[in-house]
């Protein structure tokens, strides 16, 4: 088996590690039976995760049709929908990704399906869509 020399992009951190690959579908009973669904207020958006061989896929299913992948599966393309990588500092990856080229698409939230972790979204005209993770919630303030 061959190598192959490849550009090593460091666009959150090196301590930036690939959590998912979200993929877009019409209806999660459809893609995967049975899978325990998750309702996302924030995103309008229902989500479940399922297991392939070793890698975590979400599945992004839309409520309506203000859901944001709406009209991303309007398209009828590959439903590749994002990448998540989860990070240790929320803040130095935005800051990172933004050197990077990327656009931060809103402040960071919390997420239901991740126990209340925040997440953020980022853009890159060329790579596209990315969701950021932390890695620990954030310290509870009293």
């Amino acid at each position: 088996m061959s190598t192959i020399d490849a550009l090593k992009l460091n666009c959150f951190g090196d301590d930036a590690r690939l959590r998912h690959v979200g993929v877009a579908v019409r209806s999660i009973e459809a893609a995967a039976p049975g899978a325990e669904k998750h309702f996302d207020a924030l995103q309008n958006v229902r989500v479940a995760f399922v297991e392939l061989n070793g890698v975590l896929f979400e599945l992004v299913e839309p409520v309506d049709e203000r859901s944001p992948v709406v009209g991303y599966l309007k398209r009828d393309k590959m439903n590749l929908y994002h990448l998540c990588f989860e990070v240790s500092d929320l803040e130095s990856a935005l800051k990172r990704a933004k050197q990077n080229g990327f656009h931060e698409l809103g402040k960071p939230k919390p997420a239901a399906a991740f126990e209340g972790r925040r997440i953020a979204w980022v853009f890159n005209p060329l790579l596209g869509l990315f969701e950021l993770l932390e890695r620990q919630a954030p310290p509870q303030t009293a």
